[in-house]
């Protein structure tokens, strides 16, 4: 660890900027590509397939958390979640016909090292592997740029994200996969990801949070994630 002294670690709660989150993805990439639509359980039968620490059967925490934040979430969002909680397993398994790999499958701020010394293309470090998986590469996309950039930060932006992760992939090798394809992937894997804001909520003991930390981490996955399902209009392909 003595080399990589001069990297701090992300924080979830104040988040990464537009450049930090293209430096990771196009990381990130580097993994995706490599494995691309050769990876599966009997290539690499030890990895589990399909296998995020947010999809679970979102329904009884949602109820709670609808209770909660519905009016600070506002109705749209309130009736996109109802939509999303009742099709989940569908969600799902049209995720599954994504382009597959090996995915981290819970890329965000606090598991990143960075650098920053160059501000204009920091290096990024990927730490964290114990929650990876094979599956569609789109949800390390998606769950990264909801999860851990600003809504401010974020906005009008995340066409441009996709499109730096995908021309990362091009360059690597990665081919029949055109732009449009990915930009529709990344939008069915971020509706995927509206089980992370229920669960995180869930297990951090919402709403009678322990400390002040927790609350905060919990609000960033409910408002970042669900904010950006309505800026991203992702009712239309519910």
């Amino acid at each position: 660890m003595e080399d990589l002294s001069q990297m701090k670690n992300g924080d979830q709660v104040y988040g990464l900027n537009n450049v930090e989150v293209k430096a990771s993805l196009s990381a990130i990439a580097c993994v995706h590509a490599d494995c691309w639509q050769v990876c599966d359980q009997y290539s690499y039968p030890w990895l589990p397939t399909d296998d995020f620490w947010f999809r679970v059967d979102p329904q009884p925490s949602w109820s709670n958390l609808k209770e909660c934040y519905g009016l600070r979430i506002g109705k749209e969002a309130t009736a996109l979640l109802d939509e999303y909680v009742m099709r989940h397993d569908e969600i799902f398994s049209r995720l599954q016909k994504c382009p597959r790999t090996i995915v981290h499958g819970d890329l965000r701020a606090d598991n990143l090292l960075i650098d920053n010394n160059d501000q204009n293309n920091p290096n990024i470090l990927i730490i964290d592997w114990q929650t990876v998986t094979i599956s569609a590469a789109a949800i390390d996309v998606a769950f990264l740029i909801l999860g851990s950039e600003p809504p401010a930060e974020r906005h009008g932006h995340f066409k441009d994200l996709v499109s730096h992760w995908h021309s990362h992939l091009v360059s690597l090798g990665v081919k029949n996969y055109s732009f449009s394809e990915a930009y529709s992937d990344v939008r069915l894997a971020s509706l995927a990801c509206l089980s992370a804001p229920i669960k995180a909520f869930a297990e951090l003991g919402g709403p009678n949070f322990k400390n002040a930390k927790e609350a905060q981490l919990a609000e960033c996955f409910i408002f970042r994630h669900i904010e950006a399902s309505v800026e991203l209009n992702l009712s239309e392909i519910l």
